[in-house]
């Protein structure tokens, strides 16, 4: 058995770090989200009226 730390490609290591960092915007965009419906900045009606005219 092989206890060293098995070293990761460098390719691989960089597609991880993409990965997680798409991640987290992608989650801070969602609170955000929830924070502008929360607060009723942002409701259902407003975005009807814009799109009915």
């Amino acid at each position: 058995y092989n206890n060293k730390k098995t070293k990761v490609d460098p390719i691989s290591e960089e597609v991880m770090k993409y990965q997680y960092r798409l991640g987290h915007e992608f989650y801070i965009r969602l609170c955000l989200l929830d924070d502008i419906f929360k607060y009723e900045i942002l409701d259902i009606d407003t975005i009807t009226d814009m799109y009915e005219g």
